[in-house]
């Protein structure tokens, strides 16, 4: 089975995101997210990422997928410290540091895939990039 590997945002968001169409996973049953954030200006108060997917062939609409295990490191350090909450890949994040998230997904059971995005704060500004690689 090969890897399929993608670009699903990138850009600096001062609200609330998504991307946008669906991009499908195509034949991926499994996958990682990746969220990389370089240093924020302005104040967050709350910024928080989760993926959602949907099948073609049932209603279309968009679900929110939970996560197997989600790990946030701090300017791209190996390893991680585990989240509690396995739906939003960035769970609140308050601050403007850089960090990056992993959110592995053992089971996808969609044919898209997209990312949303919840921003609030006084003039945030949060550079922002989400891959996702799957198999």
């Amino acid at each position: 089975m090969s890897a399929q590997d993608f670009k699903l945002l990138d850009g600096t968001f001062t609200g609330d995101f998504e991307s946008a169409p669906g991009v499908p996973i195509n034949t991926a049953t499994m996958g990682q997210v990746t969220v990389k954030i370089s240093t924020a200006t302005g104040t967050i108060t709350d910024l928080t990422i989760w993926l959602q997917g949907r099948d073609l062939s049932g209603d279309g609409e968009w679900v929110d997928l939970l996560a197997d295990q989600v790990l946030k490191t701090v300017n791209a350090a190996v390893g991680g410290t585990p989240g509690a909450n396995l739906r939003d890949i960035v769970d609140g994040k308050s601050t403007t540091t850089a960090e990056s998230f992993v959110a592995i997904y053992k089971h996808l059971p969609c044919e898209e895939i997209r990312i949303r995005g919840k921003l609030s704060g006084t003039t945030p500004a949060v550079p922002l990039k989400v891959t996702f690689s799957g198999k």
